[in-house]
Parts: structure tokens; sequence; C-alpha cells
């Protein structure tokens, strides 16, 4: 999923950002770009996350726990609209639980 310089912006990889520290998005919007991806939108909520996912993304990076609500449920959400995007689940929580429930769920954190 590489970006292509020469590729037209409608077949350009298209990632969604959701997490509700702007530090995160900030950081991983220059990361992204500093790889090439400039298809990349930036979400802080749950709701926020519902209304951008009406658009496909290949990729989506997502905080497992957001104020108002659980990063799990939009990585569902996720699935459930793009079957084939990949989901990564990111979190400063390093429980087992956290990392089986996400195997469980296809997801990589």
């Amino acid at each position: 999923m590489s970006p292509d310089a020469n590729s037209p912006p409608e077949t350009a990889p298209r990632i969604l950002v959701v997490d509700d520290a702007p530090t995160v998005q900030h950081f991983l919007r220059l990361a992204l770009a500093e790889g090439g991806y400039r298809q990349v939108e930036l979400v802080g909520t749950v709701a926020d996350a519902q209304v951008a996912l009406e658009r496909e993304f290949d990729l989506a990076f997502i905080d497992k726990n957001l104020g108002d609500g659980d990063g799990f449920a939009v990585a569902r959400e996720v699935r459930r609209r793009w079957p084939h995007a990949a989901r990564i689940m990111m979190t400063a929580d390093q429980s087992v639980e956290t990392a089986i429930r996400a195997l469980e769920e296809d997801i990589y954190a």
C-alpha cells in the first residue's frame, strides 16, 4: 500500500487517524506525510469517526481509549464498512488481555 507519487489522488491510499490527543494526530500526520501519504483524515472522537467512515479508507489508526467511547467499537465499524481496510490499534495499555482482544478482532496492535 505504499504511495506512488504518480498516482492520482483518487487512487492514493486513504488513511483515517482516530485519536483524541492532538499531539498524536500531529505526529502521525507528519510521519505519514514524510512517507508520502497525503490522503490522511484526522478525527478525535467516536462520533467524528462515524461521520468520517461514510468515506472509504484503506487504513485506520485507532486509539483504544477515546474520550467518548471505545476504539474497538470504531475498529469493528471500519471492518464492517470497509472490510479490506487494515486496522491498527494504538494504546499505552500493555496488558495481555488487550493484545489478545486485538488479535481476536484481527486488529494490529
